[in-house]
């Protein structure tokens, strides 16, 4: 589990390496500025599984983080921008 980032649309963006139901393959949540708590993306093993380290927001706006395994790239990064997950390869 990483920590919190704050994200140029000044909501804070974090991960839980475990939650919900079966899989428990973690997930990404925000929470606004009032302090609202929303799931926008929930790792079912096919797309991802377990975020591990610091997601991070690139020059581009993007937030990006990595996941321990699963999905189409076991070793890919993951690329977040408001409720879309993207997958680039690793090098």
């Amino acid at each position: 589990m990483g920590g919190v980032i704050k994200a140029p649309n000044g909501a804070l963006y974090g991960t839980a390496y475990e939650s919900g139901t079966l899989p428990q393959c973690g997930a990404i949540y925000r929470v606004d500025p009032a302090g609202t708590v929303t799931i926008v993306h929930t790792f079912n093993n096919a797309n991802g599984c377990n975020p591990v380290g610091e997601l991070v927001v690139g020059t581009d706006g993007h937030i990006y983080g990595t996941k321990h395994h699963g999905g189409p790239n076991a070793d890919s990064f993951t690329a977040f921008n408001g409720n879309r997950l993207s997958h680039l390869a690793a090098r």
